[in-house]
């Protein structure tokens, strides 16, 4: 039981470690932090260390390019991360929260398939962690 504690706790040590290494690579802002191809990992770091300061920073710039040039989707798609993240990792409440308080359909409807894929995410992952077990 203690390996596994102490596994655990580096495991989550390293990841406290990437994210403030990765702050202090973006000199502290995390509006500037580039999402386009590593959303999905940037999301569900973010929200496993519950970092919700850097993703609503991430989110209001890539709204802010959004709403200037619609045809900039990057906003939709960290959306979509976000949710995925949130559902898989069982922060239900927060998805709830954040869908509450979008301002467009198709900002519903991105938080709305990425909590469907964190769904099935979630799924897949007990089902490999049921069979392991046995």
């Amino acid at each position: 039981m203690n390996q596994v504690m102490l596994k655990t706790q580096s495991r989550n040590r390293v990841q406290i470690d990437l994210v403030e290494k990765l702050y202090e690579s973006v000199g502290k802002d995390w509006s500037g932090l580039s999402t386009t191809f590593g959303s999905p990992i940037l999301m569900s770091l973010l929200v496993r260390l519950e970092r919700f300061d850097a993703i609503d920073r991430i989110l209001e710039r890539e709204f802010e390019r959004f709403k200037s040039d619609p045809a900039e989707t990057s906003y939709l798609f960290t959306l979509e991360s976000l949710a995925e993240s949130l559902v898989e990792q069982g922060r239900l409440s927060e998805f709830e929260a954040r869908l509450a308080s979008v301002r467009t359909p198709e900002e519903r409807l991105y938080l709305l398939l990425g909590a469907i894929v964190g769904a099935d995410y979630a799924q897949r992952s007990s089902g490999v962690q049921a069979k392991r077990k046995n």
